[in-house]
């Protein structure tokens, strides 16, 4: 699923699990390229969580930074 806000008229495809399973069953190199892209996603999601949580550890780790607020 997904939450999308659109600034202009645009067309919507909707596909059912078993749609998209099978589309992608009949179409290999449709279904890589959605999976690669999903992956490509998740990644950058991934680097951008552990980027936080370093930021956040280190403030949490910085005395200094902890007492002068």
């Amino acid at each position: 699923t997904a939450n999308v806000v659109c600034v202009g008229p645009v067309n919507v495809a909707v596909f059912s699990t078993d749609e998209l399973r099978k589309l992608m069953n009949a179409d290999r190199d449709l279904g890589f390229t959605m999976l690669a892209s999903i992956a490509r996603v998740l990644a950058g999601r991934l680097r951008q969580a552990d980027a936080r949580i370093d930021e956040l550890t280190d403030k949490a780790s910085d005395v200094w930074h902890n007492a002068m607020g």
